[in-house]
């Protein structure tokens, strides 16, 4: 099976670090088995969003996971084509998975894009994820 392509939301990494438990854990911790994308703005959530405590162990998990830091921009025209069907914030993170032909966009709150079905790319939950993917 090729290597996935995958860019994980905001909420994946949060959820994964804080919540050793569920889903988005099993997810991180099978992390170097893919190939995954991290726009900076994404980096830039998580930093401002995660406990001071754990930024240590994060920047250590996107080591070891090999993790592309993403700085370039995407096209304007790319997230014009999505903001006219998703609000903006929405349309920017579809846009990046189009440019970085990302196989799946990991996360809890996007559903929004399962509904919208984008051609370019999958949206699953980490669960969905794991679920369809269970050899990872």
């Amino acid at each position: 099976m090729p290597t996935l392509t995958i860019l994980l939301d905001t909420n994946e990494y949060i959820f994964g670090l804080t919540k050793p438990e569920g889903d988005s854990a099993k997810l991180l911790e099978n992390l170097p088995s893919f190939i995954v994308k991290l726009p900076r703005f994404i980096l830039s959530e998580i930093h401002s969003n995660l406990p001071e405590d754990m930024n240590k162990i994060f920047y250590a998990l996107l080591k070891e996971a090999k993790v592309e830091i993403v700085e370039e921009p995407i096209p304007a025209s790319l997230v014009a084509k999505y903001k006219k069907q998703l609000p903006e914030e929405d349309a920017v993170i579809a846009a990046y998975c189009e440019f970085l032909q990302v196989d799946i966009l990991i996360s809890e709150n996007r559903h929004f894009l399962v509904d919208f079905h984008p051609k370019a790319f999958k949206v699953l939950s980490a669960q969905n994820f794991l679920a369809q993917y269970p050899n990872f």
